[in-house]
């Protein structure tokens, strides 16, 4: 004989009866229910109201949902509410940069560059450094030159290969700060013996300014390839320096406000190592004369 388990009992379901009714311990039409008894009977009215409540499906799930919603907006607007607190608090930290941008050139300028340099030119004695770059997109048979930097290059210079860093040199602060030329090299004229000034320029609505012109660069082997060291960026800065004090001095035709040592690096590291060098100098060398390092690519036919 097989000995079945005894049946488990299971509540009744009438057809048409709400499933809420399956759950309590009535039955559907009034009497108590078989398998409940009446020993945990609820009272009518909290029956009536359970009975009332309709069954959600998926409640929890929505209510998650929503929740994590509601978590990803004040996330979002709290990252949006920091990056306007960072714009209104510090701008030039997120745009420390002005981009001048030609079919030919670019050159990006820092955004407290003009303003530097309007201070620099406009009170005596007061000197310091700025540092910019310059990238070339055309070949320099293409460039467009502007009519001062075209007349730089029909005239003479004092000899050297020089010329074309110098035109470029004037090119850079005439689209970056406004420059117009006043004297060429050989328009300049010093006592006899003296150091000489590459051009002359006006500035900032009216202020003249001498600008000298060198290219840091070390030849090794006939090629100007190897980085400088802290000596070679000294020992440039010294002479370039001096020999502007003495132009100053020596000028006969012209009266500029103060001048400015334009320098052109090869590398981000040869810029970065001649600031240094420079905030080294001796003040009584550097005073007076405004430096302008100038970070180039694309311009080898400067060198």
């Amino acid at each position: 004989s097989v000995h079945l388990p005894p049946r488990r009992a299971v509540a009744p379901r009438c057809p048409g009866v709400h499933c809420a009714a399956a759950f309590s311990n009535k039955h559907p039409h009034g009497a108590p229910h078989p398998f409940l008894g009446g020993q945990h009977q609820q009272q009518p009215q909290q029956r009536q109201q359970q009975q009332q409540q309709p069954v959600h499906v998926g409640e929890d799930t929505a209510a998650q949902a929503d929740s994590i919603r509601r978590q990803r907006r004040r996330r979002s607007q709290m990252v949006r509410s920091q990056a306007e607190g960072a714009l209104e608090a510090a701008p030039e930290q997120l745009f420390r940069h002005r981009f001048l941008v030609s079919k030919d050139l670019l050159i990006r300028v820092p955004l407290e560059g003009p303003t530097l340099l309007r201070t620099f030119v406009t009170y005596e004695q007061l000197c310091g450094v700025l540092q910019v770059t310059l990238e070339a997109h055309r070949p320099r048979h293409t460039m467009r030159w502007s009519n001062d930097a075209q007349r730089m290059l029909q005239l003479p210079n004092a000899g050297g290969s020089s010329l074309l860093s110098e035109v470029l040199s004037f090119e850079l602060l005439s689209r970056a700060f406004g420059a117009t030329l006043d004297r060429t090299e050989m328009e300049l004229k010093y006592t006899p013996g003296s150091k000489i000034t590459d051009y002359a320029v006006t500035v900032c609505g009216g202020y003249q300014l001498g600008v000298s012109v060198t290219r840091a660069f070390k030849w090794e082997q006939g090629l100007p390839d190897c980085e400088l060291t802290e000596h070679d960026a000294y020992r440039l800065l010294s002479k370039k320096l001096a020999a502007i004090n003495i132009s100053s001095r020596n000028v006969r035709n012209y009266a500029w406000h103060k001048q400015v040592l334009h320098v052109w690096a090869r590398t981000y590291r040869d810029a970065q190592l001649l600031e240094r060098q420079y905030l080294s100098l001796d003040p009584k060398l550097r005073t007076n004369t405004i430096v302008l390092i100038t970070l180039c690519h694309g311009v080898d036919w400067i060198w």
